[in-house]
């Protein structure tokens, strides 16, 4: 690093007075201690109930892939968590390849927080036999379902959630897709005539929403305990 000197003609005379030289060295000292500022302020971890996120100014956070390991088992992703330092964040999403490759992840409970899911977010987690997608997602990275391979069932609660192409997601052909009844012929649309099995769902109405609406060749109606039941042949 070179050293610079100011002869004493140009402070004074011509080039600098003393006073335009004191400003001068008062901004480099500032511009000096903003950047060291900047470069201080760096990025936020934290490990909560083996759960791996980075946190923002804005109190949300991300749920990141583990350091030195795979997840695993059944997990639960909850919508707040309670950091170190006493704050609490939003968990607003699921990082890039948060659960690539771990194949012994058996399930997975999204959050109502969560708007986006990133890229490759479940690729590779062959263990995953079905997942639901809450209706506050509003996006959906390529290739997030890639190599699901016993992916059975998947149960979106939102409008199709945006995204570079439907077939980009990885959604084995296979998997029965139930979808809010408003939004079934988008989804069909939208997935094309490779999926079968794309089928509305009500779970918020009473009945059993879990189960795909499908034709009744002989309704019938009866009345017991005071309610309406319905049956089909």
């Amino acid at each position: 690093m070179k050293d610079f000197t100011f002869k004493k003609g140009l402070v004074g005379n011509g080039l600098f007075s003393p006073s335009s030289f004191k400003s001068f060295l008062v901004m480099v000292v500032m511009i000096i201690m903003t950047t060291s500022s900047a470069m201080a302020q760096e990025a936020k971890f934290e490990v909560i109930d083996g759960l791996r996120y980075i946190l923002s100014d804005t109190k949300t956070a991300t749920l990141l892939p583990k350091t030195n390991d795979k997840y695993s088992g059944d997990i639960v992703v909850p919508e707040k968590i309670k950091c170190s330092d006493g704050v609490v964040y939003s968990v607003t999403a699921f990082g890039d390849n948060c659960f690539d490759g771990c194949n012994v992840l058996t399930s997975i409970t999204i959050p109502s927080s969560v708007t986006s899911l990133g890229s490759g977010c479940f690729d590779g987690c062959s263990g995953l036999t079905s997942i639901t997608i809450p209706s506050s997602v509003t996006s959906l990275g390529n290739s997030c379902f890639k190599d699901c391979l016993n992916l059975e069932s998947i149960y979106f609660k939102c409008e199709i959630p945006s995204v570079y192409s439907v077939s980009s997601l990885g959604i084995p052909t296979t998997s029965i897709i139930k979808v809010p009844a408003e939004y079934l012929q988008d989804y069909k649309d939208a997935f094309g005539t490779d999926y079968h099995y794309i089928y509305a769902w009500n779970p918020d109405e009473s009945g059993d929403g879990d189960k795909p609406v499908t034709p009744c060749a002989t309704p019938s109606v009866s009345y017991e305990s005071g309610k309406l039941k319905f049956s089909c042949e």
